[in-house]
């Protein structure tokens, strides 16, 4: 998953896309930041547990952390290094968005 921030703006982690990225990348580091693992594991789970980004934290980290077989604890700390991660990008970083 990318992300498109063409402006000259501060980069914002909280529109709904980039709150996606982040999630979609904090799922990628238990795939070793293999893509098309991780677009695969989304992929399933969409089908079997009807997994939706949209549906908040607190509903996603208890069912991601049980299926990648980690606490609630862990993932939201690795969700926090990652969102730590898009904060400090600065302005000037570009990306595109596609849907996985």
């Amino acid at each position: 998953m990318n992300i498109v921030n063409g402006n000259n703006e501060a980069f914002d982690i909280n529109i709904p896309f980039v709150r996606d990225a982040i999630l979609y990348y904090t799922i990628q580091q238990y795939f070793n930041n293999n893509d098309k693992k991780t677009c695969e594991f989304i992929h399933q789970i969409e089908e079997t547990h009807n997994f939706d980004f949209h549906e908040g934290l607190k509903k996603n980290i208890p069912l991601l952390s049980n299926l990648l077989n980690t606490t609630d604890k862990e993932f939201y700390a690795c969700y926090g290094m990652v969102k730590d991660s898009f904060a400090n990008l600065t302005n000037d970083v570009f990306f595109s968005k596609r849907h996985i």
